[in-house]
């Protein structure tokens, strides 16, 4: 007959052995830890001047400075904006308000390439882009993996674009309308 501490360090194994066989994949899940998606804010330029090179209106300075308002409490790590006059002046008071200098990136660019750069670059970090009727529906389309969004009406300021993407590339869109 064997040892009564032998055959009670054997059933505490066998005890051991049967519980964590017996975790639940979720409790797993839980613990572990996953990178942080990426969120990436998308706006085109406030209200502007008429003329060739317009700047913004009081209208547009003001819906500026609503920007850096509003995310005073986000970390934002960086800031974009076309070599535009009015897409700089959209983004310059955020910027300013988180001790950044705005980035330019070429309105003409490949937007599927430039929405690659921008998710390797700023994985797991907090953006804003600022651009055009025509190319905010490109950024968000290209960030997402979607094809719905169309371009912004040319009298329509109000669109704030949330795109947040996963560390595995899904992503999900929200659309708000701000002030």
């Amino acid at each position: 007959m064997k040892h009564p501490a032998a055959l009670f360090m054997a059933f505490l194994t066998a005890c051991c052995l049967l519980m964590s066989a017996c975790t639940p994949p979720a409790r797993l899940a839980i613990t572990s830890k996953s990178a942080p998606p990426t969120t990436v804010y998308v706006v085109r330029h406030a209200e502007k001047e008429l003329g060739s090179a317009p700047g913004l209106t009081e209208q547009g300075t003001a819906r500026a400075e609503f920007y850096a308002d509003f995310f005073a409490p986000t970390e934002i790590t960086a800031v974009y904006s076309t070599p535009t006059r009015r897409t700089i002046e959209t983004g310059t008071p955020l910027a300013k308000s988180k001790d950044q200098e705005v980035r330019e990136y070429a309105n003409a660019l490949e937007f599927d390439t430039f929405s690659r750069q921008l998710l390797a670059t700023h994985a797991g970090e907090t953006i804003f882009i600022v651009g055009h009727s025509n190319t905010v529906p490109l950024l968000v389309n290209n960030l997402s993996g979607s094809k719905e969004h169309t371009d912004v009406p040319h009298d329509e300021y109000r669109r704030l674009y949330q795109i947040i993407v996963q560390a595995d590339g899904t992503a999900s869109v929200r659309l708000f309308e701000v002030p």
